[in-house]
This record gives structure tokens, sequence and C-alpha cells, in this order.
């Protein structure tokens, strides 16, 4: 989750983005994700009637200074590349099923249930696409759509369910349900 409304220019090839990125993200959900922790009790509560336990159940959750720029990145200037998309302005980032927050967007220890929602999104859009797949669309949707993070059709969609869940946190919707239905327009 991104919440400037930056357009960031680059010049990174589409298919070196791509590709790149599939090994990042794999990679350090690897890392990650024996560290990460389990959704909270008082936070898995109020995501249970949009999300299936299945997803509530595989997501964790991992508090971090700030988003880490993939490692990949150290080599693109050298390459004559611009930096594509900078993460360390992120307030959260999910990799397939472990959800990096950010503490400098945040606070130490903070979860705001509207970022929690958003991710969890985010999870379930891995779960249904797969990995590969997920980052394929993603790439292509920001390259797509101007290089511009905020018309990335996939975080369109999660900020779309995620101002639906803030506007009425009491209204249940099945977020698998509706992300599969317009999953093809993605």
């Amino acid at each position: 989750m991104f919440r400037i409304g930056d357009t960031i220019n680059a010049v990174i090839p589409v298919d070196l983005l791509e590709e790149y990125g599939l090994h990042w993200v794999k990679t350090e959900r690897d890392a990650r994700y024996p560290r990460a922790r389990r959704l909270t009790a008082e936070e898995q509560g109020p995501m249970t009637p949009f999300f299936s336990p299945a997803a509530l159940a595989v997501a964790r959750i991992q508090h971090i200074p700030t988003i880490p720029n993939p490692a990949f990145y150290d080599t693109l200037p050298q390459m004559g590349l611009a930096i594509p998309l900078d993460f360390s302005r992120m307030w959260g980032l999910t990799l397939i099923d472990c959800i990096l927050i950010a503490e400098s967007k945040v606070g130490v220890g903070q979860l705001p249930r509207q970022l929690l929602f958003h991710e969890l999104v985010h999870v379930v859009q891995y779960q249904l696409l797969g990995v590969d797949d997920f980052i394929h669309r993603y790439v292509r949707g920001w390259a797509a759509n101007g290089e511009d993070y905020n018309r990335i059709p996939i975080e369109v969609q999660a900020y779309t369910l995620d101002q639906q869940y803030a506007a009425e946190p009491s209204r249940p919707f099945p977020v698998k349900e509706v992300v599969a239905a317009t999953l093809h327009t993605l």
C-alpha cells in the first residue's frame, strides 16, 4: 500500500522488472515469513466477516522500520536505469502471504485496520492468481498505466475494497468472491 500520489517515471524494461521482481518477492517472502507473526485475535476479529479462514490463517505480519527496496535496485543506476517504484515510501507491502508494515509510516507496533484490510486483499489476489500471474499483472498494470502506482489495476481493486470496508465496516462482503468476479478485468 502506497499513500503518496506520485507518478514514478522509470525506464527499466518491463520484462526485466517482472523477472527481477518475481525473484525478489519469492526470496524476500521466504526469508521473512518464518519470522513473521500470525494475526492477533484483535486483528483477525474485524476481518473475519470479510475474509476466508484460510486467508486469515496463512497471513503473517512483520513490523519493520521501513519497507526495503529490492536489492536489484542497486544495479539499476549502473545499467543507466531509474528506480521504478520506491518501496521505502510505502505503508505496507504484501509478499504473497507475508505482510510487511512500515513502522516509520504507521507507528511502532501499530496496524491500522484499513491498511490490514488492504494488504489482506492482496493475500487473496495472490491466492487466486498465483505468484507468477500476480507479479505479471502488477508489473504490466503499472507499465500500461503510465508507471503510476495509483492506476495499477490490482491496487485500484485493493483500494476500492479497503475504502468500501472503511466506509461500512459493519457491512460484510465476501472479498474472495468480489476479487474473483473482477480479476478477469485486471
